[in-house]
This record gives structure tokens, sequence and C-alpha cells, in this order.
């Protein structure tokens, strides 16, 4: 028997109904009629920080490579023949097992193909070694790019004390490759578990045929009595530190950082979104952008940008500079800062940078980025209705709360990765 609590949650195009399973697993189920696809997320509350850097990508990526039922050709054909299309997904604090399939599909060929994809994998040992390979070639890759160094050297530094929190999810060594089934299996054990799971289910499925679905579901998610891999907790605290890495290029590409000791629960978080809009906003005409353009664009792709992580917020500044020291980089930028300290922004930008936030946070496109979006808000424990209050919040800023909030920005203790010849 399922225990139904309905959710009015119409803003955004969000309009989700929460169940209960039988056994306690919670269902986010959303019903689109018009749309001729259904799609699932299962989703577990485990990310790459609680697994040794690298291990639960190979996980993710050698799943539907041979399972106790199904040879790998013959997982391809059950796909294939059903329209069923699976991948997975994965970052720091979830990984997430997707489908995307006909409304043709029944309930038994879509249980058939996540058991078989994903909860009884073999982990053949020649499927490893192949993709462990290509880890180690991402590896490779990414510290032959300066923006992805810079990245990577930005978190290390301000999450000393979480090294598997701080990794890149490809791994931080060449020690991946001497990964075995037997590890993939464990770590298997530990990830596939009820008591960090939940469901979320978009698309022209009736409540009804939802319901067999996620029931049927949530009875091959096995219990676990063991206690889940524990997290590493993350530091708000800052420490001035500066770390320029030599690299032969003709600009040095920078990140400079800090935590914020708030999250997205905070009674300022609307004008800290919006006045790092105005400074440093994506594709929006900003202040670093402006002023980049007066300045005869010693600074190029410069942004600014906010990252919740827990219970603290990551605020940097990215971008390429032409400027051969650090000290007058970090003082153009300081000055670009007050600028928005002092209020010094026109009526017509500040307008602008709030009907283009707001823009932001009520475009869906497709039902795909309905269900992710919704899956982000409740690992984030925020409501589905979070980002229309946020949008009702940001209407009503002023100048003043904007300027106030970018207090927060000031460049005392931060963290600085230069790569290049700065």
């Amino acid at each position: 028997m399922i225990k139904c609590v309905l959710i009015c949650l119409l803003s955004c195009a969000l309009a989700f109904e929460k169940f209960t399973t039988s056994n306690g697993v919670s269902v986010y189920i959303q019903y689109t009629p018009d749309y001729p696809m259904e799609e699932l997320v299962v989703s577990f509350s485990q990310g790459s920080r609680s697994f040794e850097p690298g291990q639960l990508m190979l996980m993710a990526n050698t799943l539907d490579k041979g399972s106790k039922y199904f040879t790998k050709s013959n997982l391809q054909i059950l796909l294939n023949s059903t329209g069923i299309l699976f991948n997975t997904s994965l970052d720091k604090n979830d990984f997430d097992l997707h489908y995307r399939y006909p409304t043709s599909v029944t309930t038994d060929q879509l249980i058939r193909a996540i058991d078989a994809s994903a909860l009884t994998p073999l982990f053949p040992q020649n499927e490893i070694k192949l993709l462990a390979s290509k880890q180690i070639q991402m590896r490779s890759k990414a510290q032959a790019n300066p923006e992805d160094i810079c990245d990577e050297e930005s978190m290390r530094l301000m999450f000393e004390d979480a090294p598997r929190f701080s990794a890149p999810s490809y791994g931080k060594n060449d020690k991946i490759q001497y990964t075995s089934s037997t590890e993939l299996n464990l770590l298997h054990h530990d990830m596939i578990r009820k008591d960090q799971v939940r469901i979320l289910m978009i698309g022209a499925l009736t409540p009804e045929r939802a319901l067999a679905q996620a029931e049927k579901i949530a009875v091959k998610i096995p219990s676990v009595k063991h206690p889940a891999p524990s997290q590493e907790s993350l530091s708000s605290n800052n420490a001035r530190s500066i770390y320029k890495i030599p690299f032969d290029t003709p600009q040095a590409h920078f990140c400079i950082t800090k935590k914020l000791k708030m999250d997205e629960h905070a009674k300022n978080f609307p004008a800290l979104l919006l006045a790092n809009h105005i400074l440093g906003g994506e594709n929006f005409p900003n202040l670093l952008n402006k002023n980049n353009q007066e300045s005869r664009g010693r600074f190029q792709m410069i942004r600014s940008y906010i990252q919740p992580e827990d219970r603290l917020i990551i605020f940097g500044i990215k971008g390429r500079s032409m400027k051969k020291d650090h000290a007058s980089l970090e003082e153009e930028l300081k000055q670009r800062i007050h600028q928005l300290q002092s209020k010094h922004i026109t009526p017509a930008l500040f307008e602008s940078a709030k009907a283009n936030l707001i823009s932001r946070l009520s475009f869906h496109d497709d039902q795909s980025s309905q269900l992710l979006e919704a899956k982000t808000l409740i690992s984030r424990d925020l409501p589905l209705s979070f980002h229309q209050s946020l949008i009702e919040k940001i209407k009503v800023l002023s100048v003043e709360e904007i300027a106030a909030v970018s207090q927060l920005f000031t460049l005392d203790q931060f963290y600085s990765v230069y790569v290049g010849s700065i």
C-alpha cells in the first residue's frame, strides 16, 4: 500500500506529487500528458566524495557492460528493442540512474532493464581496464588545459582537509587502473541502498502506472544494514593563499575564490544571486565585462560565480589576463567589486540584471530539465517551490540590499590560483 502526500508545486512549471512506497522510499511524480515520453531518475544521495577519487565514475561507466542475467550485447539488444535510453550521472553528492522511454514500454520491461543495467552488474575486469584507461586519458587532457588546472587547484586549496571532496571525478592519479572487479562490487553494494535512494518520475504516465513502477523499483533496491560511507566535513574558514603554476601560455588563467558562511536558506541569498549577476554573471553585460571593454580588454572570458556546497557558498572570479603580475590584477578586480559595493551602478543595468536573472530561473525548456531541477532542489533540502519564491524576492530587491550583500565579495582572505607566466 502506498501512502500519498500531495504537494501543490505549480511554480516554475514544477507540479510534482510526493508518495512513499510500502517499503519507505520517497517518490516524486509529475504527470505531463502532452509529452509522449516518460522519464525516471533513481537518485542515490552519495557521490564521488564518499569514495576513492575516480572509483565512482569507473563503477558508473562499467554498469552496463554485463550483468548477472545479461551479457553486454544482450543488454544493448534489450534497451534498443524497447527504446529505453539509459545513462548515469554523478557529482560530489549524488549518483543518478536516468531512464527515458516511450509510453509503450511496459512496467515489466522497464524493471527488467533497470535490473540488468544497474542492479546486478558483473564488472568484467577487461571492461574495467579499458574504461580506467579512458579516465586516465581524461586526466592527462585536463592537466594540459590551463583552465582545468586552475579549477582543480582552486578546489584543492579551499578544501585541503577534504581530499575526496576536492578531487576531480575522474581521479587524482593513475591508481584507478589497478581497480578490481571486487572493489567495484563492494562500492556498488555501498552505493545502491534503500536508505539513500529517492525516485523521480515525469511524463505521460498515469498515477496508477507510475506507482506500480515505483513500487517494483523500490523492492529491487536492497536494504543494507551497515552504515553508509562517511563524508568529509567542509570547513567554511578562509586563509589567504597564492599559488602560481608555470605554464606555456600567452595569457595567465586565474581563479580567485573564497568561502561564504551561508547557504540558499539565508535571508540575503536572493540579494547575493543578483549581486553576483550584476558583477559578473555569465552571458550578461555585467560590470566586469563593461569595465573590461573600457580598460582595452586586459581580461578575457571573465566572469564571477557562486556555487553552493553543503552549508556554505563558494564565490569566485575566473578568466584570463594579459597582466604580468598578480598584484595589479587583483587590485583591478577589487576596484570593480568596490563599484558594486558603493552603489555605482546605473538603474538600467540594475533592472536589466533583474530581468535576465529572473528569466534564467524561470526557464525550463523540456521535461528533462524539470526533472533534474526537481532532483537538485530535493537533494539540497529545498522546497520545489524554491525558485518561484526566489523570483518574487528578487523582484523587490533594492540597490541598497545589493550593495550590502556585496560586502561579502571583498577580496581579503581569498585563494588565488594563477596558471601561466604571471
